[in-house]
This record gives structure tokens, sequence and C-alpha cells, in this order.
């Protein structure tokens, strides 16, 4: 990792990998930051017994999933360029989809929560919601930046 890129609305770290990384090493490097991160949030929605901070971790499973989006400069981008297919594409995708499904339960855990004071669940719900559009809007930014990138690199080959 050489430094972090920072906005209001995204965070990127700039690395670089190793020279001479076998292709095994490089998957590792690749998939490691995604699985450690499904582990961290497993563990701690099943060790704490709090539905708020349940239901943050449950939600992180949308962060996750952007992660996972086969576009850009992504983990599942790298996966992707790793294994070039329409499988391992489809699969990434469905994760994604999986992982915002999920993320969306942690609103109805929430809610089931007869102890959890109504104005808690309206402001969670709220964050939840902000945080699902700016997760929806980073995934349409990737995919600009992947069409876009590729129609510029088509047409500097073209020589326009």
């Amino acid at each position: 990792m050489k430094k972090f890129e920072y906005s209001w609305s995204s965070i990127k770290g700039v690395y670089s990998y190793p020279e001479n990384l076998t292709f095994k090493k490089y998957i590792f490097f690749t998939i490691n930051g995604v699985s450690m991160q499904l582990l961290a949030s497993l563990v701690f929605i099943l060790s704490v017994n709090d539905t708020i901070w349940v239901s943050f971790a449950l939600f992180y499973f949308s962060i996750i999933s952007i992660n996972l989006v086969p576009l850009s400069t992504t983990d599942g981008a790298f996966i992707f360029k790793a294994y070039p297919s329409k499988k391992i594409k489809n699969l990434l995708w469905f994760l994604v989809g999986l992982l915002f499904i999920l993320s969306l339960s942690g609103l109805v855990f929430l809610w089931k929560d007869k102890e959890a004071e109504s104005y808690t669940q309206l402001g969670m719900t709220l964050v939840y919601l902000l945080m699902l559009i700016l997760s929806t809007r980073r995934m349409v930014y990737l995919h600009k930046e992947e069409y876009y990138g590729n129609k510029a690199i088509q047409y500097r080959k073209k020589g326009k």
C-alpha cells in the first residue's frame, strides 16, 4: 500500500503488487481483503448481542459488495482480469447482489426488535437508505469509469 486517496464519497488505496508475483499469490492478495471483511462481519454478527450493532454489521455487506463489482480497479475487477470468463463475471455479480440483499436484512432485523426505540429505528433506516444510495451511486460510477475508460482506449487505438 503506497497511500490512500479520499474524498467525501470514496476512499481508495493506491498500491502496487510486488514484482515477480506468482499467479497464486496474486489471487491470494486480491481475495484476501474481501474475505477478511466478510469474516470480520460474520464474527461480529455472531458474537455481538446488540440489534443496532448487528444491523450495522449486516449493512457492511453492501460496502463489501462494492469491492466485488468486476469493474474498474476493485478487487472484483482484478479477480475477473485474472480469470476473464463470463462465468466469473456472473459469479461476482451474483455475489454483489446477494451481499446487497443480505445488507437489507439488517433493516428487517432492526425493525423486528420490539425493544428498540422508534427514533433509533428511524435514524438507522435513514442511515441505511443513505448508504445504499451511495453504494449504488458508487457502482454506477464504476460502471461509467469502466465503460468510458474502455471507449477511450478504443479511440486511442483507432487514432481518434
